[in-house]
Parts: structure tokens; C-alpha cells; sequence
């Protein structure tokens, strides 16, 4: 958290989803035990 509160505006937002994939195997794990 910053020293001062964000006072503007986001105009645009890009996300950039190339590249390799990274698999969270805990919370895949966390998401099994709760369907159970």
C-alpha cells in the first residue's frame, strides 16, 4: 500500500496472456478438497 491514495484514472488496461503457462498445483489441490 502506497503513502498516498491513487487519485486518476486508468484509461486502458492490457493484458498480455503469451507465453507458458504456470500451474498453481496447491490451489489446484485447495479446489478439489472443496468439491468434495
Amino acid at each position: 500500500k502506497g503513502t498516498f491514495p491513487f487519485t486518476g484514472t486508468i484509461e486502458r488496461v492490457t493484458l498480455d496472456l503469451s507465453g507458458e503457462l504456470i500451474q498453481d498445483s496447491e490451489a489446484e489441490m485447495k479446489v478439489a478438497m472443496t468439491r468434495q
